[in-house]
């Protein structure tokens, strides 16, 4: 399950995906994604929710700011969260484009934890085992 650049994995069985992007992120990498999200995660899941957090540590590159348009994860009905760790200013500004021309509920946090924390306040069904292996 991954495009080349970016790898998708549980983090929580059906409810929370880790979405890691490494490198110069292209144009067919974002939409091959978006296309992988929708079918093996949003559409897989019998949650009412799958939140999603973004790896960006190792972004170097993304694409122009209209391959955002054509995103059909954001409207997905099990769309919950997404949450963007991995601090610099191309995906500032990645998440700034995709936030303002999705719509969806996006929170740039610093790192993993600060993400797992937010999630495990804005959604208590989450079990109990994912908020607290951040604070160990």
């Amino acid at each position: 399950m991954n495009a080349q650049n970016i790898s998708f994995e549980w983090y929580v069985p059906d409810r929370v995906v880790l979405v890691t992007m490494r490198g110069d992120i292209s144009r067919d990498d974002i939409l091959d994604g978006d296309e992988i999200l929708l079918r093996d995660f949003l559409a897989a899941s019998p949650a009412d929710y799958v939140h999603l957090i973004f790896d960006h540590t190792e972004v170097k590159s993304v694409p122009d700011v209209t391959v955002h348009k054509q995103l059909q994860f954001a409207e997905h009905p099990r769309l919950g969260w997404s949450l963007s760790y991995g601090d610099s200013p191309v995906t500032r500004f990645f998440v700034s484009a995709m936030t303002q021309i999705t719509g969806i509920k996006f929170r740039i946090c610093r790192t993993v934890d600060q993400c797992v924390d937010f999630l495990a306040d804005m959604d208590p069904t989450l079990p109990v085992d994912f908020w607290m292996s951040s604070e160990g």
